[in-house]
């Protein structure tokens, strides 16, 4: 009977850590509270902020979407430049920019008819998450 009653107790102890992991981690990820246009303002300060050889071609409006409790915003960035240059942008991204989180990065070229040269680009995406507000 005391065996059992220790294994109860045990039990109760592990989920109380389970809950209070649960917690710290949803605070974790939902806890900016930032509005999603003011990320996106940050983003474009950053850039050029941090470097006058890349340009940004396009930014898109940010996309939103609902999961597991959570709303993730996602901003598009396409940005262009040399090799060298996008590659350090894009770690400056990920090292530096604290108002979201940086999870894509392509890069890919197109042939400018104008000028008759090849342009290299990086798309960049980035996605917020926020806890999603239930009413009950």
């Amino acid at each position: 009977m005391s065996e059992r009653l220790d294994f109860i107790n045990e039990s109760s102890s592990d989920i109380g850590v389970l809950d209070s992991e649960i917690k710290f981690l949803n605070n974790l990820i939902g806890e900016d509270g930032v509005e999603p246009e003011l990320v996106q303002q940050e983003i474009l300060n950053f850039v050029t902020n941090t470097s006058d050889k890349v340009s940004v071609v396009t930014i898109e409006e940010v996309h939103n979407a609902s999961d597991n409790g959570f709303v993730i915003y996602s901003n598009q960035l396409t940005l262009e430049g040399s090799f060298e240059d996008l590659l350090t942008t894009v770690y400056r991204f990920e090292r530096e920019f604290s108002f979201s989180r940086l999870v894509n990065v392509s890069f890919f070229k197109k042939k400018d008819y104008k000028t008759r040269q090849q342009k290299l680009y990086s798309k960049i995406i980035f996605q917020n998450y926020e806890k999603e507000i239930q009413n009950k």
